[in-house]
């Protein structure tokens, strides 16, 4: 029934011993594996990509902290002078 629906057989041929998997098969799951290697590999690149960006932008938001503060008590300074 495999045969007539996907034209190969998964039977073993006593007089040539052949796998039981083709070679159409053997190249389609070659295919797929780098396929899937590549995905695994861009998501990897993503990721790390992603996490250097992150931490670049928090140290740049770590030294305006020290500024927002003196900001803030000079604010506060002027507002008791009032």
């Amino acid at each position: 029934m495999l045969e007539q629906m996907y034209g190969y057989s998964l039977k073993r041929d006593t007089n040539t011993q052949t796998s039981l998997v083709s070679d159409d098969i053997k190249q389609l799951i070659a295919g797929y594996r780098l396929r899937y290697i590549f995905a695994l590999s861009s998501v990897g690149v993503l990721v790390v990509s992603g996490f250097i960006i992150i931490q670049l932008l928090l140290s740049l938001q770590h030294k305006d902290g020290g500024a927002i503060n003196m900001a803030g008590a000079q604010r506060m300074l002027s507002q008791k002078i009032a």
